[in-house]
């Protein structure tokens, strides 16, 4: 969570804006998202408990709305957009 978050970066004072994001990075970020994505329906088709099931679905609107928000900016950048 915290590649995708830039935590490191905020916490050492190394912020960079959103926009200041090279394409290479959104591109693995990209890759990234997609990955976790398969991974949250893979544990979904898993899942037997119902609080469980539910923050699964949550989980994977995050990654959704997180994917679309990288692929505008990939799109802005000519970055690679495929996972």
């Amino acid at each position: 969570m915290e590649s995708i978050l830039k935590l490191p970066r905020l916490i050492k004072g190394e912020a960079r804006s959103e926009t200041a994001v090279d394409a290479a990075e959104l591109s693995a970020d990209i890759k990234r998202v997609c990955k976790r994505l398969e991974d949250v329906r893979a544990r979904y088709d898993l899942a037997e408990d119902d609080e469980l099931i539910e923050s699964l679905i949550y989980e994977e609107l995050s990654l959704k709305a997180r994917y679309s928000w990288l692929l505008r900016m990939a799109r802005e950048k000519g970055a690679q957009k495929e996972c």
